[in-house]
C-alpha cells in the first residue's frame, strides 16, 4: 500500500514519507492554515483514509465503490507545535498481502510554531511503540531475501526511532 501526502503552504511542499524519515514545517507564532493534498494507492480497497493531528482524525475520507486509489483536499488550522500523518485501512483481505486488516501509515510531518517543538512525550511514545511492534513483526517474517536486507531494515528503524525519541525529551 503506497501514501503519498504533502502539505501545501506558502508555496512551500513538503512531502512525507512512511520510514525511515520525518519532515518539519517552521512558522512564526499565529494561527496557520495548511492545505493538505492526500493521494494513496493501494492493491486491496481502500476503506478509509485519515489525516491525523497530534493524534486525532482531522479528516476522513471513506470512499464508496471499493476504489484501489484515493485523493482528497483538506484545508487544516493549526496554532500550536505537533504533527501530521496519515492513516490508511484497507479492506480485509488474505490475497494478496496474506494480512486480515492491511494498514500503512506515514511518519509524522513535524510542525514548529514559534520556534518551538512539539514535546507531547505521549505521541513520541505511542510512535515509538508502533516503531517498536512493526519492526517486531516485520523482523519475524520468512520473506526476507537475505541478511543484508533484514540488517538494512533493522537500521533504518533504528535512525526513525533515535529522532522519535528526540521529541520525547
Amino acid at each position: 500500500m503506497g501514501i503519498r501526502y504533502s502539505i501545501q503552504l506558502l508555496g512551500r511542499r513538503v512531502n512525507a514519507v512512511v520510514l525511515p524519515g520525518c519532515d518539519e514545517i517552521r512558522l512564526p507564532a499565529g494561527r496557520h492554515e495548511l492545505d493538505a493534498d492526500i493521494e494513496v494507492e493501494s492493491i486491496t480497497p481502500i476503506a478509509s483514509v485519515d489525516l491525523l493531528h497530534d493524534n486525532r482524525v482531522v479528516a476522513q475520507e471513506k470512499p464508496a465503490g471499493r476504489p484501489l486509489k484515493v485523493r482528497f483536499r483538506k484545508t487544516v488550522t493549526a496554532d500550536h507545535s505537533g504533527w501530521f500523518a496519515v492513516r490508511v485501512m484497507a479492506e480485509p483481505a488474505r490475497h494478496p498481502l496474506r494480512r486480515a486488516y492491511p494498514f500503512a501509515a506515514t511518519m509524522p510531518v513535524w510542525l514548529i510554531v514559534d520556534g518551538r517543538p512539539p514535546r507531547s512525550r505521549e505521541d513520541a511514545r505511542y510512535f515509538i511503540r508502533w516503531m517498536d511492534a512493526t519492526l517486531e513483526k516485520a523482523l519475524a517474517l520468512r520473506a526476507w531475501n537475505n541478511e543484508s536486507e533484514r540488517e538494512q531494515t533493522r537500521k533504518l528503524y533504528a535512525e526513525a526511532r533515535a529522532r522519535m525519541e528526540a521529541h520525547e525529551e
